[in-house]
């Protein structure tokens, strides 16, 4: 699970689910903190609650800010993202070789991908053109997410 939530490609939503978990698990433990005080009269109970609360929102935060540091750096897409990618750069016709690709994440919707081809000799300019659009299409039908793509062509 915790690989899972690592992994997963839309950052705003894990942070959302994380506000919303911890928002919900504090709430809990001070309503039985509470609950526990009422009953029992003990003010421990009161004080064991908002502490626990304060730790898990401590962490939560931690999480939080890995999670926009991520975002603010860039961070490279999931191995198994790059693997649709590949596949679909490499089966794309026209193209001879995927010398390099690398993805990554530009703030919180967009993901940026680059590409290295060789693609083969006998296509001229305008092929050329119709070639590298039809490698972009491809590429954003694979993954909607991907707001910019650049070429390079023959860069070994």
């Amino acid at each position: 699970m915790r690989d899972r939530f690592s992994e997963g490609s839309r950052p705003l939503v894990k942070s959302a689910l994380l506000r919303d978990v911890i928002g919900t698990t504090t709430s809990v433990v001070g309503l039985a903190a509470l609950v526990l005080y009422a009953v029992f009269g003990a003010v421990e109970f009161d004080a064991v609650g908002a502490i626990a609360a304060a730790i898990m929102m401590s962490l939560a935060a931690l999480v939080l800010m890995a999670q926009a540091r991520g975002l603010i750096a860039g961070r490279s897409l999931p191995e198994h993202d790059l693997d649709r990618l590949r596949a679909v750069v490499s089966s794309t016709p026209g193209v001879e070789v995927l010398n390099a690709l690398v993805a990554i994440h530009s703030g919180a919707e967009h993901v940026r991908v680059e590409l290295d081809l060789d693609l083969e000799d006998h296509l001229d300019t305008n092929s050329i053109e119709v070639l590298l659009d039809d490698v972009e299409a491809r590429v954003r039908a694979e993954m909607p997410e991907v707001s910019e793509v650049r070429v390079l062509l023959n860069s070994t």
